[in-house]
């Protein structure tokens, strides 16, 4: 089972009855199978609150562990869900130079999602 970091981070109520967004964000890689190198992969999202439409901003970093670094050029997939039981890709990012990565999406309805980020691994 991969190992699995949860940031609940609540996305607006527009008004008192008013269901806005809620927004709950994972961060995912699989097992570190011996010999290789193990990695962490942060995930957050910027503004909250935020109201249905309205751009929020996803971002983190993917880490070496052992160097606490960043890794360049690696594909991170965003995906998201409803019920954290079937999930979408909404994208494919690469880190930057420092591992660092960063993409807007705009959810259009109030709700709940979740978020997650994915690293598969490979060579470092």
């Amino acid at each position: 089972m991969a190992d699995v970091d949860v940031v609940p981070i609540a996305i607006g109520v527009a008004a008192v009855g008013a269901v806005g967004i809620g927004l709950y964000l994972l961060s995912q890689q699989p097992p570190v199978p011996p010999g290789t190198i193990a990695t962490s992969l942060a995930i957050g999202a910027s503004p909250n609150p935020a109201e249905p439409g309205q751009p929020v901003t996803i971002s983190g970093v993917l880490m070496r562990t052992d160097l606490n670094q960043g890794i360049p050029g690696r594909n991170v997939s965003i995906e998201q869900s409803l019920d954290q039981l079937v999930w979408q890709e909404l994208t494919i990012v690469q880190t930057a130079a420092d591992g660092s990565y960063a993409v807007q999406v705009a959810f259009p309805a109030a709700g709940t999602y979740y978020v997650r980020s994915r690293f598969a691994g490979g060579a470092v």
